[in-house]
């Protein structure tokens, strides 16, 4: 029989913060690895685009859960 960890009562705690775009939440647990590049780097300031990207996707969790937290 499986035992499974008990369900924390947020699953994301916000703040999120992106750091070399890995996207973590408030406790340090990683949310999301931000990985363009394969097709970014066609692109004229590819690596800026990916932190752009990462930095909107932070933005957009963190609206997110301001308005309803999971």
């Amino acid at each position: 029989m499986n035992e499974f960890r008990p369900t924390p009562e947020r699953l994301i705690v916000g703040p999120v913060t992106e750091y070399c775009q890995k996207v973590t939440d408030a406790e340090g647990n990683m949310l999301v690895d931000i990985r363009g590049w394969g097709r970014l780097q066609y692109f004229k300031d590819g690596d800026k685009l990916q932190d752009k990207i990462a930095k909107w996707v932070v933005d957009a969790i963190n609206e997110k859960l301001e308005r309803d937290p999971i």
